[in-house]
């Protein structure tokens, strides 16, 4: 499955390029070419082309050294599991309410999830990038998906673990003084 995806800093991009284009906007000025953008709407993505989650998967038990794993799953075996939990489910609810209701989250586990989960999406961010006197934001995105999945893992390895956060609240900031 592949999809466009979009890094959170490029997203905040994508925001403050639109704050800028309203403010941009309003200045009265003669030479003023931007046109008012209040109330469009644009379409954020990465750059480059959209990539798989197989790629993601990849990319994060590389950059962790094998601690996060993704083990394969065959979807012929998760599609006949799904039937056969919407089969117990219908059961239950129709015929023998005696029997335990289905549980969260195998409850969602169902066919009709699969033709959503197996959808390929690529989107269009062209008019995003048109320049402002086009109507657009002058949007570039300075990140790709993969540049953007690095940083993500780079900045959890780089967080504090959470016993090293015990240690640091048990160590007073700045101590009474008597």
């Amino acid at each position: 499955m592949t999809q466009s995806l979009t890094y959170v800093e490029n997203a905040s991009y994508g925001h403050l390029l639109y704050e800028q284009r309203l403010i941009e906007a309003q200045s009265v000025s003669q030479t003023n070419t931007i046109r008012n953008l209040g109330g469009q709407t644009y379409l954020i993505a990465d750059e480059g082309p959209p990539i798989s989650y197989g790629d993601i998967f990849q990319a994060m038990s590389a950059l962790t050294d094998n601690r996060v794993r993704f083990p394969p799953v065959p979807p012929s075996a998760m599609l006949v599991l799904a039937h056969l939990v919407e089969f117990y489910y219908l059961l239950q609810a129709r015929w023998l309410k005696f029997l335990p209701p289905v549980k969260e989250p195998l409850s969602q586990l169902q066919p009709s999830i699969f033709s959503v989960t197996s959808i390929h999406w690529k989107i269009d961010y062209s008019r995003a990038r048109l320049s402002p006197a086009e109507g657009g934001l002058g949007y570039q995105p300075p990140w790709t998906t993969m540049q953007g999945v690095c940083q993500v893992v780079s900045n959890h390895l780089q967080a504090p673990s959470p016993k090293s956060a015990e240690v640091l609240e048990a160590v007073p900031i700045a101590p009474e003084i008597v």
